[in-house]
């Protein structure tokens, strides 16, 4: 009977240190019950820096403690859960550990932190001494990458560890850091099956910018014999290297955000129009990037974005916007579905057609004025004509991007955009009255 402790410290930019925030606890002491698990806040730092979440979520609270969900309070703080493992990235924590299956989240938790990589601006544990984020340089994390992939975790060590990107990573991928400029750039690599599809993922960045939508930076890196892996610069953790300076930045996956609003529990129920409804209770509404973002991820055919992977991000000012876009491959495949649908009232399966009854529904759902909505189909479907322009730049053919233009074109995008312009000239034609001259 015990009580264990995790400590919780952030980075903090303007400081160029880490801070003491917390204490994540598991208290086993009482008998016959389970053990009790929460997160309490030191005494003084919310006098001094902003709440682990957007403060609008944890206002109402007790912000002195926060509770595990359940009624018995033994899982963790919906805002840890981001550190956890996912089921790709534990067959080879397990290969460590056999006993992690069997360890309570806590317990998980206080297990991971024995791996000093770097987590961004939020770490558990954080020990100076042991841990300067030490990342392999990428001949070595391509090396460490190919091991694990190989499903080869016998001469894996915790070092090798440090270099796993984030836990709860859907991938494997290492971490490590490339030069940009005068500044090292966190990096997440992991495998690509073709130059081909890498350059489908350099396409899809490109159309991400002219959206208006920021994408993660990709990097193409090609090895001997022809391996294809691909980079991901988040812009999470950058460190001058002349000035010895750090940026590092607290992002949240929006899946944290809804399970502490009690929106959402399953991952199948998840929805753009979901999310847009915790971005207006909680961030101050970025409704119609929310939207934008929803349009992109089904014209594109980014099906694997999910709720873990489309993150917040707090800015230096305290508030928060969305986080940079982590870019997938183009999946067009109707038998497998988009891991996030526009809203509750259209199948995960089905995709977007642009109508009135869709700009309708998108007012309901998103609580957005339908003018907003029109112009934002309009100004996506101005983008998209270079749809060909940016793909053939990016390295792809003519022949590769044609599936892509066909279910674009499918969806009507282009013949609605075109009617929403006419509407609008003649609503103003009507509203200017005949020319008489």
């Amino acid at each position: 009977m015990s009580t264990e402790l995790i400590n919780v410290t952030r980075w903090v930019n303007k400081e160029q240190q880490f801070v003491d925030v917390g204490t994540l606890f598991r208290d086993s002491s009482r008998p016959n019950s389970k053990p009790l698990i929460g997160f309490m806040y030191n005494q003084d730092y919310l006098d001094r820096y902003p709440s682990l979440m957007p403060g609008s979520i944890e206002q109402d609270k007790i912000k002195t403690v926060l509770l595990g969900p359940t009624p018995e309070h033994y899982s963790i703080p919906h805002y840890f859960k981001q550190f956890l493992c996912s089921e790709r990235n534990k067959s080879v924590i397990n290969a460590l550990d056999e006993n992690f299956n069997n360890y309570d989240q806590f317990q998980q938790l206080q297990h991971l932190t024995n791996y000093k990589g770097s987590f961004g601006a939020v770490q558990l544990n954080y020990d100076s001494e042991t841990q300067a984020n030490k990342l392999p340089n990428i001949d070595n994390a391509i090396t460490l990458l190919d091991r694990i992939e190989s499903g080869d975790f016998s001469n894996l060590n915790s070092n090798d560890l440090n270099a796993m990107y984030h836990p709860n990573s859907g991938a494997h991928s290492v971490s490590t850091f490339l030069e940009v400029g005068d500044n090292y750039v966190h990096c997440t690599i992991r495998s690509c099956e073709s130059e081909q599809k890498i350059n489908e993922m350099l396409f899809v960045q490109k159309m991400m910018k002219a959206t208006g939508i920021e994408p993660n930076v990709v990097v193409r890196i090609m090895k001997e014999d022809n391996r294809c892996y691909v980079g991901q610069l988040t812009g999470e953790q950058v460190v001058n290297k002349k000035e010895g300076t750090a940026l590092l930045y607290n992002t949240i996956p929006i899946s944290s955000i809804m399970a502490e609003e009690g929106v959402l529990s399953r991952i199948e129920e998840n929805n753009f129009a979901e999310i847009n409804r915790t971005f207006t209770n909680s961030l101050k509404g970025q409704g119609i990037s929310v939207f934008k973002r929803a349009m992109f991820t089904h014209l594109m055919g980014q099906k694997d974005l999910t709720d873990s992977t489309f993150k917040v991000k707090e800015l230096g000012n305290g508030d928060w916007v969305i986080a940079p876009q982590e870019v997938y491959n183009i999946d067009l495949n109707p038998n497998r579905p988009y891991n996030m649908a526009i809203s509750d009232t259209l199948s995960a399966y089905t995709d977007i057609k642009f109508t009135d009854n869709f700009v309708s529904m998108v007012a309901h759902k998103f609580k957005l004025p339908e003018d907003e909505i029109k112009k934002a189909i309009i100004d996506i479907s101005q983008t998209f004509q270079y749809i060909h322009e940016n793909a053939i730049s990016a390295g792809m053919t003519v022949t590769e991007i044609t599936p892509l233009k066909r279910h674009i074109d499918n969806t009507g995008l282009a013949v609605y955009a075109k009617k929403l312009i006419s509407n609008d000239h003649t609503d103003d034609h009507n509203q200017n009255g005949p020319d008489l001259s």
